[in-house]
Formats: C-alpha cells, structure tokens, sequence
C-alpha cells in the first residue's frame, strides 16, 4: 500500500491505494518482503513449487576446500 504525504501546513495523508498484488501472508510471524535501502525496489520472499525435489548438496569437507 502507498498514500500521499503531505507536509505543509502540516502533515496529513491521502488515501491508500495498492502498489501490488503481491500475495504477502499478512498473518506470517515473520515479514515476508524488504524495502530496499534507496526505497525504490521490493524483495519478496516467495515460495517456489518444484514438479519435483530439488537437489541439495552437502560439502561436509569445505574447510580443505577453503585451504585451495
């Protein structure tokens, strides 16, 4: 959401309208987006659903990997 703030004479606000739809879980114990430092972009934590398993990869020797 996104309203118009005004400042002079004094601070008031417009009405908010949707900047977009976006499907955030608003009842999620953690927020599910971040604003980027410029405020400018959004990142949105979405969940991926895969026809199958992804691979998962574990290294159980990467400290010698780091020695390289």
């Amino acid at each position: 959401m996104a309203a118009s703030i005004s400042l002079v004479p004094q601070l008031s606000a417009g009405s908010p309208h949707r900047l977009f739809a976006a499907g955030v879980d608003a009842t999620a114990v953690t927020r599910e987006y971040d604003v980027s430092a410029d405020g400018r972009r959004f990142l949105l934590n979405r969940r991926v659903e895969a026809d199958r398993p992804l691979p998962l990869t574990v290294d159980l020797n990467w400290a010698a990997e780091l020695k390289r």
